[in-house]
């Protein structure tokens, strides 16, 4: 899967950073390609608010938020 069209999102991935432990399963799980590992914590664009990376972190750190 890839999210080409999507210009601009109303969504984004909100990470908890202080308890992220930068595993990077949620980077693996994005089935679009938007998780992005960035200094060691992730975080997205052009979200689409399926929530597959919030099910894949072990940490439970993730969160959908309209931007």
């Amino acid at each position: 899967f890839n999210a080409p069209n999507i210009v601009r999102s109303a969504y984004t991935a909100r990470v908890t950073t202080e308890n992220c432990v930068a595993c990077g399963k949620c980077v693996e799980a994005c089935p679009f390609g938007v998780m992005l590992q960035v200094a060691g914590a992730p975080a997205a664009s052009k979200c689409i608010a399926c929530s597959i990376c919030v099910k894949a972190c072990p940490m439970e750190v993730l969160e959908i938020r309209e931007s």
